[in-house]
């Protein structure tokens, strides 16, 4: 094979689906890779020589990542960054501990026994990590993916969102009627 496999490289199948490498043995006999595009959060261990023979015949092919330079990041971002690769820190570190089932089992339930966080909140930062290329801006909040742009919202009775703390005032309800009336202005 002309090229050598490196960690953070991305290969892709006939299928389109993608894999980031994470890690590779001291000896390259074998080497832990994720699938970025699935719900799965854990690695899998893949036989050197099975890899090599997939890049040789055609089936894996080598992705070219595109890298751009993170914006300018808020300093609330930089803060949720900054406390969960430090809560995270010892555990990613620990490679290859970290990629067995036991060794992570471990890692996990001393971070939850410390901070209380659950542990399948500890395996989406795990997966946040490993799927953002293993480098602490993986757990920079990614904002834009959250709520639900463009897509109405049911009304209830109920008022939806945060309930007031501070004015005795209880709102009013966003209605259809409402949604109406405001467009007509």
């Amino acid at each position: 094979m002309g090229k050598a496999i490196c960690i953070n490289q991305i290969f892709y199948d006939q299928e389109e689906e993608q894999y980031r490498i994470l890690w590779i043995s001291p000896k390259a006999e074998f080497v832990y890779w994720i699938r970025l595009k699935s719900s799965s959060r854990i690695p899998k261990k893949v036989e050197t020589a099975i890899l090599t023979s997939y890049l040789e015949g055609g089936r894996l092919i080598e992705y070219e990542e595109s890298f751009s330079y993170p914006k300018e990041l808020t300093s609330q971002e930089k803060e949720q960054r900054d406390r969960i690769w430090k809560m995270m820190e010892k555990a990613l570190l620990d490679e290859p501990g970290i990629y067995d089932r036991r060794g992570r089992r471990s890692h996990l339930e001393r971070i939850e026994k410390e901070t209380g966080i659950k542990k399948q909140n500890l395996y989406a930062y795990l997966a946040r990590y490993w799927k953002g290329g293993k480098t602490p801006n993986a757990f920079i909040p990614e904002y834009k993916k959250r709520g639900a742009r463009g897509r109405q919202r049911v009304g209830t009775e109920k008022r939806l969102g945060r309930h007031r703390t501070q004015n005795l005032l209880s709102g009013k309800s966003w209605t259809r009627m409402i949604s109406i009336i405001l467009r007509k202005q």
